[in-house]
């Protein structure tokens, strides 16, 4: 009987953890954006690359178009959205798809 109520809890323990993974409950926008590197396609592959402070500000860098680097701001916006808001007058949005990847437009950016 032991044994059946160890299987049992540990089994819910871990359904329990990977309901948490699958849904995205962990964390707040900035605990998922700042202090990791965001690079498409991948760091061994790197066109574009974005880098979040805690201070509410950001920096773009992509080598298409004969390169050029973006500084901003950003703001949750709520229901898994960033506003950016560009120092050079432009504005846009990222959504956060996972704890790992968000995308701008149709580009999928990952954290390294």
């Amino acid at each position: 009987m032991m044994k059946t109520m160890n299987k049992l809890v540990s089994f819910s323990l871990l359904a329990f953890l990977l309901a948490i993974t699958l849904i995205g409950c962990g964390g707040s926008t900035e605990d998922t954006l700042v202090g990791y590197d965001w690079v498409y396609p991948d760091m061994d592959n790197l066109m574009s690359a974005w880098r979040f402070s805690s201070d509410g500000t950001f920096n773009y860098s992509t080598t298409a178009f004969g390169g050029m680097t973006r500084t901003g701001t950003w703001k949750d916006a709520g229901d898994s959205k960033v506003e950016l808001d560009y120092n050079d007058g432009g504005s846009g949005e990222l959504e956060i798809t996972s704890s790992t990847t968000f995308k701008v437009g149709s580009t999928i950016y990952n954290r390294y």
